[in-house]
């Protein structure tokens, strides 16, 4: 019995030791994760949390200025990357590049990254290495930034946004010159932009059909710096030289913050239905379907591939009305010239399907759908010899379906009775 009792005992200490060793090795996180104020009154860093998949729009990850200052005791985060989605017309706005609904915030340091260690970020923190003066004048810079009438900014995807708008405070504070590294490879936009999309194809499929030819220009290492994935790593090796050229490291310390919530990742898309193996298999499907209805009745081929060529040219007519807005309406950088709206041309595709459906002589339809073909082999040699632009495999799939479709309609035209 005393046996037993020794042995409950001995379990029972040790469930209480561990719980209070994870207790206060939670606590010693979240103290960790917002230190003790230095003695020099000011502090200025950068704070990066890691990308979060859930979303298409935190796959790049986002950037805070953060300013401790012990003399009054306060520790606070600016954030440039708050938005008001319930603002009128607000996803209108977004697309025509008029998204004046975003501003900066300041947040408490420890809210702030309480939401990020929420959501399963981990935090990096770039202490910057900084003169009493400069720090004095960044912090003068976000007061006034975040002033009712100023706190309000136009939103870009390149040019203005989370991490440029604080680099951007960096560089006019500082007294002298921020120098980048210069051993960087160049890379274009659109190359950085899919090597943070690594699970979404279809994604990319957007991307690389929104994104016009600017977008393959290849930029160097300060053009790399509108992704905060990207700008916290560049920015741990650069430097400021004074005008008197004397040289300092901008980051004298960097602070990691692991994760606190672990949440299950989003998986990949499966390839079997990413946007490549899906086109090819339908053009598989469609180009034995046609053959074989067309050998085995007539009058039903004609049917089918006639609603299957309106379908394929209403499509482009979708796709196309959007890429023409991005390209020729909106303010958003990188969409124009897009040379994809010559596969999608709404204009071309909405006369198509008015042939197809109204015009009495079978010529007529003959002459456009040789037109499509040879739209679509032009499309073909652009983009796949002249390399004009970047594209996607999956739409020079969509090309060659295009071809084979328009290909078995004149087929359907030819085995009819004369009728010009």
């Amino acid at each position: 019995m005393k046996h037993l009792l020794l042995k409950i005992g001995t379990r029972n200490f040790c469930i209480i030791s561990l719980l209070s060793f994870l207790f206060l090795s939670q606590r010693n996180n979240i103290e960790a994760a917002v230190p003790v104020f230095e003695k020099d009154s000011l502090s200025i860093s950068l704070l990066f949390n890691s990308p979060i998949e859930n979303t298409s729009y935190t796959i790049y990850g986002h950037l805070g200025l953060r300013v401790q200052d012990a003399k009054n005791q306060s520790d606070y985060t600016y954030n440039y990357g708050v938005a008001n989605f319930d603002a009128p017309n607000f996803i209108t706005n977004f697309i025509s590049g008029k998204a004046d609904d975003y501003f900066v915030e300041r947040t408490p340091t420890y809210t702030y990254l309480e939401g990020y260690f929420y959501s399963g970020c981990s935090i990096q923190e770039l202490l910057l290495n900084l003169s009493k003066e400069e720090k004095e004048k960044i912090l003068a810079t976000l007061k006034q930034n975040i002033k009712k009438e100023n706190a309000r900014y136009r939103y870009n995807f390149l040019n203005n946004n989370c991490a440029t708008r604080p680099l951007s405070i960096l560089e006019k504070c500082i007294d002298g010159e921020l120098v980048f590294p210069k051993n960087h490879d160049k890379k274009s936009i659109r190359k950085l932009i899919d090597d943070c999309n690594t699970k979404r194809p279809w994604l990319k499929l957007g991307t690389d059909l929104a994104l016009g030819s600017a977008a393959d220009k290849k930029v160097g290492i300060k053009g790399q710096t509108f992704l905060p994935v990207f700008l916290v790593d560049i920015l741990k090796y650069c430097k400021i030289i004074d005008p008197k050229g004397k040289e300092r490291r901008l980051v004298k310390k960097i602070n990691f913050y692991p994760k606190r919530y672990f949440y299950k990742e989003i998986e990949s898309t499966p390839y079997y239905l990413s946007p490549t193996p899906l086109l090819f298999s339908l053009l598989i499907i469609l180009t034995l379907f046609f053959f074989l209805v067309l050998r085995i009745s007539k009058k039903q081929a004609s049917k089918y591939i006639k609603g299957s060529f309106i379908l394929l040219l209403f499509l482009e007519i979708i796709v196309g009305a959007i890429l023409c807005y991005l390209s020729f309406f909106s303010l958003h950088p990188l969409t124009y010239p897009n040379w994809n709206i010559l596969l999608f041309n709404p204009l071309c595709a909405f006369i198509g399907i008015w042939i197809l459906l109204f015009a009495k002589r079978d010529k007529i339809k003959k002459v456009f759908s040789l037109i499509f073909i040879g739209i679509n082999v032009f499309y073909i040699i652009l983009f796949y010899f002249f390399c004009i632009q970047e594209s996607n495999i999956a739409l020079f799939l969509f090309s060659l379906l295009g071809i084979s479709t328009a290909s078995f309609y004149i087929k359907t035209l030819q085995t009819r009775p004369n009728n010009e």
